[in-house]
């Protein structure tokens, strides 16, 4: 059973171990992020809309730490360092959604070939239905993809 967070006031550290968020559609399960070790799981990155509701999907033993937003924002004027710390999460959140924004543009190939290069684990530690939703690719192409890249040797 996927685990529902407290979404709307929690920041998560990712201390080890991977996890996707995933929300059920009409048909099929969509995976929409993941996140390994060392990652940071916003509150923006998580959503409950009426038509669904995000939720974490464990993928491997995961340890996660996990602070309440407010405790933060009582402290951003106690110590200003903690600002410009908000401030290169918020950087790295946007460089992240970019990133994602380009690998969806890619052709389908490329795609594949990019998630593979850049986060191998992913391969290894998840099924093919999680990569598969997640490069918005059907299982059988999918599948097609990964054997093909697997015996070029690349």
């Amino acid at each position: 059973m996927p685990y529902l967070p407290p979404i709307s006031n929690t920041v998560y550290f990712v201390d080890e171990g991977l996890l996707c968020g995933t929300k059920d559609g009409v048909k099929e399960r969509t995976t929409l992020w993941f996140c390994a070790k060392d990652s940071l799981i916003l509150p923006a990155m998580l959503s409950v809309h009426k038509k669904y509701t995000e939720r974490f999907e464990i993928l491997m033993p995961t340890v996660l730490s996990a602070i309440n937003i407010q405790y933060i924002i009582n402290y951003l004027d106690v110590y200003p360092e903690l600002k410009r710390i908000g401030m290169i999460i918020l950087d790295q959140y946007i460089s992240d959604l970019h990133s994602r924004e380009l690998l969806l543009r890619m052709p389908a190939e490329e795609r594949f070939e990019t998630c593979y290069r850049e986060n191998p684990q992913y391969f290894v530690d998840s099924s093919n239905n999680y990569l598969a939703s997640y490069l918005r690719l059907s299982h059988r192409q999918f599948a097609r993809l990964k054997r093909r890249f697997f015996r070029s040797g690349t």
